[in-house]
């Protein structure tokens, strides 16, 4: 699946309410998947998009986030909901979400833009 280059924001300390685990993520899209394999390969690859537009877009090097990773739904106008993910970074005071959408209350503290030059 193709996913969107999304929206990148880094946040200062951020709580996670609201959020789900990766695992609570795939339990909840088996209702959704016919699979628990497909469930699990949506969320994995969802994740790891979600970490490579932040890593490009973002002042993350990628370090100390495991077991910081986290979800949340959108509310969209169709029965598939998106997912946005969050990483937090061990190491520092920081919050780095992805989005498919924009998520205009964050504006502040967006990362650069799409496309983006390295």
């Amino acid at each position: 699946m193709n996913h969107a280059p999304g929206y990148v924001y880094e946040l200062p300390l951020f709580q996670f309410h609201g959020f789900i685990t990766v695992k609570g993520a795939i339990k909840s899209m088996m209702k959704v998947h016919t699979s628990p394999y497909e469930a699990r390969e949506h969320i994995f690859n969802l994740v790891r998009h979600a970490e490579a537009q932040v890593l490009l877009r973002s002042d993350w090097d990628g370090n100390d986030v495991t077991g910081s990773v986290r979800l949340a739904g959108l509310p969209t106008e169709s029965i598939e909901t998106d997912l946005m993910v969050a990483f937090k970074q061990e190491n520092g005071d920081t919050t780095y979400i992805w989005s498919p959408l924009e998520l205009n209350w964050l504006k502040p503290f967006s990362g650069k833009p799409w496309p983006c030059s390295i």
